[in-house]
C-alpha cells in the first residue's frame, strides 16, 4: 500500500518514502506485538499494567528512537528515513496496529474454544 501511495502521480513528496512507512509500521507492529504477548491467555487489558513496568519502558523507549530517527534531521540522514507526515505516522500506526488486534484475537478464540470444550 506504502509503495503505490508514495508512487502515485498525485503524490508529491519522495516517492521513496514508502520504505520509511513500512520500516516504522514493522517497528511499531513489533510493539504492539511485546505489549500483547505479555500474556498467552489473559486480554491485555485483563493484565495489569504494573505487571512488568520494563516491558513498557521498552516499548516506549523503542518508539521514542524510532520517532527520532524519523525527526532529528542527523539521524534521518544517516539512517537514510524521511520525516512522515502526521497522517503518515497515523497510517502506520493504524496496519501495525492488526498484529496486536490478531493476537489479541488468538486468545478470544483459545478462550472461546476452551469454554466449547468444557461444556461438551
Amino acid at each position: 500500500w506504502a509503495f503505490r501511495y508514495s508512487h502515485n502521480p498525485a503524490y508529491s513528496g519522495d516517492p521513496e518514502r514508502w520504505r520509511t512507512m513500512v520500516f516504522t509500521t514493522l517497528c511499531l507492529a513489533q510493539m504492539g506485538h511485546a505489549i500483547a504477548a505479555r500474556s498467552s491467555s489473559r486480554l491485555t487489558l485483563n493484565v495489569p499494567a504494573g505487571s512488568n513496568p520494563y516491558i513498557w519502558a521498552s516499548v516506549l523507549g523503542t518508539i521514542l528512537l524510532q520517532l527520532m530517527l524519523l525527526y532529528i534531521p542527523a539521524l534521518r540522514n544517516f539512517f537514510g528515513t524521511y520525516a512522515l507526515s502526521f497522517q503518515e505516522l497515523l497510517i502506520c500506526f493504524g496496519f501495525s496496529s492488526f498484529v496486536f488486534i490478531w493476537v489479541e484475537g488468538e486468545k478470544l478464540f483459545t478462550q472461546f474454544q476452551r469454554e466449547q470444550s468444557k461444556q461438551g
